[in-house]
């Protein structure tokens, strides 16, 4: 399809996910999950696993595009209190 190079080239596109997981279990997953749904879209993206402290959270890293430079977004999966 001739939008996603368009839209990679204006706003940049996935780079790579680090998944910062407490659980082994849940954190596998997850990364199976998210590698199987971005394998669907394009390319395949490097998934890594890496320990959490107190929240887990998966880090999106995007190349920059002309219109975006290079960044990251977090999505918080659980925060924990004490």
């Amino acid at each position: 399809m001739l939008i996603e190079p368009l839209k990679a080239f204006l706003f940049g596109e996935i780079q790579k996910v680090d998944i910062h997981c407490r659980c082994e279990i849940v954190g596998r997953r997850l990364h199976e999950r998210v590698s199987a749904d971005l394998g669907r879209v394009r390319r395949s993206v490097p998934v890594s696993m890496l320990p959490a402290g107190d929240v887990d959270y998966a880090l999106v890293h995007y190349t920059a595009g002309l219109l975006r430079p290079a960044h990251a977004d977090v999505m918080v999966f659980e925060a924990r209190t004490a």
